[in-house]
């Protein structure tokens, strides 16, 4: 089977550059994990779309180890949408008014 195309909602990549750049400024090693983190789990979505269970709203979360987020993601029928890229501290289901536009 296809790989379905991955989209990124504008403000999920507002947010991972932003975390990107949080750790940066600390330490640029813990950045490249980040990225290199955010990316083999966004790989892996790619690879196993269905893996993870959806919830009523059909959102499917995808812990980014060893990091404090999640990417968040819905299933289209010819696409992957990430919605966000969450840290687990912040309000639950923030992201949530996306799904509307």
């Amino acid at each position: 089977m296809a790989k379905r195309r991955i989209r990124y909602r504008p403000e999920a990549i507002d947010e991972l550059a932003k975390a990107e750049q949080f750790y940066r400024e600390r330490d640029d090693q813990a950045a490249d994990r980040w990225l290199e983190s955010a990316g083999r789990t966004v790989d892996d979505i790619a690879d196993h779309p269905e893996l993870w269970a959806a919830d009523n709203l059909g959102i499917r979360e995808v812990l980014i180890r060893p990091f404090s987020y999640t990417v968040i993601y819905r299933l289209h029928p010819d696409l992957i949408e990430i919605v966000a890229f969450a840290h687990t501290s912040r309000r639950r289901r923030y992201w949530k008014k996306r799904l509307d536009s």
